[in-house]
């Protein structure tokens, strides 16, 4: 069996190698409070993505426009 040398979080210094690991090369921990903690901290990581993801959003529709806008009025100019 090969050595284990990666925990599952930060704080957790537990180590379990489940019969979906040995395919995968996950490593699981038995905590349960620290599987909850890994989960909090995700959907955290997750709610941030997704605001940074609708401002980026926002700002590419906002440049869009304005690229458009100006395309028309280049070209709605006489020469």
């Amino acid at each position: 069996m090969r050595e284990l040398t990666r925990r599952c979080c930060q704080k957790c210094t537990k180590y379990r190698l489940s019969q979906n690991s040995r395919k995968t090369g996950h490593i699981t921990c038995e905590d349960t409070a620290c599987l909850q903690a890994e989960k909090e901290r995700l959907e955290t990581e997750i709610r941030i993505l997704h605001k940074k993801n609708s401002e980026l959003e926002e700002t590419v529709a906002w440049m869009h426009d304005l690229i458009w806008d100006l395309t028309r009025r280049l070209h709605s100019q006489p020469k």
